[in-house]
């Protein structure tokens, strides 16, 4: 009974010295794993052919533009247009009541039949001599001044009917039908502007004037400077052609206004809108290009992080020139080579990474 309790203990014992030896057996074969290094992505320049411009602020305006006004005092019995919609020449756009101004011009026209009537039977007796010349040249008087009232009065039965003087746009109606209009003096009504075609108005510095050599092509009748225009919030982009610079500069601001005029045929310019102009700066030329992105800019310069051979973030000052797109030219600092860091946010010089190659310009 004694040997058969010591020989169960010390089995126990033997049990639990081997489940120790594998615990810590286990303890000494595991070693702790390093942290993975971090993913940035990288691209190397893209080589290419560029033309680059200069892209400055402007603003569209109409080719033509007018205020369509009551001329003549009276109520205005109609509108003939959808606010905001294209009319043509000659259209019909507000109606003023004309019944006082035809009743105005059948009066004058009668009035002007009998003072010419008087005129021919004045001028018959002083063949008679049964006039004086004195009647004749008031009988005179009398008939130009009757001609130049009925005149006047078609003129003012005219002006009851307002027009559209060339085709475009017209914007909303500024008076309903029904109310006095022209009573003390022209009431505007709408406003009317041709926008196809339609201008860009906008600002070239003197210096980058003389680069371009505005003022000599557009002298020699040089009517080909190209010009392209978007939206400020759009990349779809009209093409037009530089057609008139300011007699001169802003002696204020050492600048000089410059216009382009686009054809415009889908009417996705509109008067007053902002879009940023691009103009043709240099020759087209072959270019070292990164994403805008990539360049960072402290008081030191311009610089890039690349990738070295090593795995390292290592910080490089380049030298920049033209943009292009999204994308910009650097002159000096880079080889085509480099594996330049393109999105990875907070990497600082020395860190080692991993890195995933994307083409430049894609966005992850």
């Amino acid at each position: 009974m004694y040997w058969s309790m010591l020989s169960a203990r010390r089995a126990g014992f033997v049990k639990a010295a081997c489940l120790l030896m594998l615990v810590s057996g286990c303890h000494r074969g595991s070693v702790a794993q390093p942290a993975p290094l971090p993913v940035v992505q990288v691209s190397r320049p893209l080589i290419r052919q560029i033309q680059p411009s200069l892209i400055l602020p402007g603003t569209v305006v109409a080719s033509r533009s007018v205020d369509l006004v009551a001329r003549v005092p009276g109520f205005l019995n109609s509108i003939n247009f959808v606010d905001g919609a294209d009319v043509s020449a000659g259209q019909l756009l507000f109606q003023i009541e004309p019944d006082t101004y035809r009743a105005q011009l059948a009066y004058d026209r009668l009035a002007f039949d009998n003072a010419d009537r008087e005129l021919k039977r004045q001028r018959q007796l002083l063949d008679t001599r049964a006039t004086s010349e004195l009647n004749v040249e008031n009988a005179q008087t009398a008939r130009d001044q009757a001609d130049e009232k009925r005149e006047l009065s078609a003129i003012n039965l005219q002006y009851t009917r307002i027009e559209a003087p060339f085709a475009g746009r017209i914007g909303i109606h500024l008076v309903d039908a029904g109310n006095m209009v022209g009573a003390s003096g022209p009431t505007k009504l709408a406003t009317l502007d041709r926008i196809a075609p339609v201008y860009v108005d906008f600002t070239l510095n003197e210096q980058d004037a003389v680069r371009l050599g505005i003022f000599e092509k557009l002298s020699k009748g040089e009517s080909a400077i190209p010009v392209s225009v978007a939206a400020t919030e759009s990349k779809q982009a009209a093409t037009g052609v530089v057609c008139a610079v300011d007699n001169q500069m802003d002696s204020a601001t050492g600048s000089i206004r410059l216009r382009a005029a686009f054809v415009n045929a889908d009417h996705r310019l509109i008067p007053g809108m902002s879009v940023r102009v691009s103009l043709p700066s240099t020759s087209a030329y072959r270019a070292m290009l990164i994403p805008q992105s990539a360049v960072v800019t402290d008081q030191d310069g311009a610089s890039v992080f690349i990738v070295s051979a090593d795995k390292r973030i290592v910080r490089r000052s380049v030298t920049t020139a033209d943009r292009y797109d999204s994308m910009i030219a650097i002159s000096a600092g880079l080889t085509a080579d480099d594996l330049v860091v393109t999105g990875a946010p907070g990497v600082a010089a020395g860190q080692k990474v991993q890195s995933r190659i994307v083409s430049a310009g894609a966005t992850q």
